[in-house]
């Protein structure tokens, strides 16, 4: 998905003003990224206990990330998809970015 391509919302954010938000509300966000990631992403994607529906989904418990592991790339992952991972459009920003500090705290 080009840039052209992205909702008017996301063409402006303040992406630092996001990550530097998951300070004021760290238990939040944790449980709002655990949530999204086990209604949304668990799936496909498992955890090291369970192995997702598509053996080749990302581990984020042990494979090394190909498009970078910031918050930003893995949030530009999130919004324009990668592979066979389509554009997750269903999620907010702040969604996005919660689900990221999950990923990042948990795995």
């Amino acid at each position: 998905m080009s840039k052209s391509d992205l909702p008017a919302f996301e063409k402006n954010l303040d992406h630092q003003r996001l990550i530097t938000a998951w300070g004021d509300r760290q238990g939040e966000s944790i449980r709002t990224g655990e949530h999204i990631y086990n209604n949304i992403c668990f799936n496909c994607h498992g955890n090291p206990d369970q192995e997702g529906s598509m053996p080749n989904a990302f581990k984020f418990w042990k494979d090394e990330f190909k498009v970078g592991k910031d918050p930003y790339s893995i949030y530009q992952t999130l919004t324009r998809g990668y592979g066979s991972m389509p554009p997750q459009v269903n999620l907010t920003p702040v969604e996005k970015y919660d689900l990221i500090n999950y990923l990042r705290e948990t795995f």
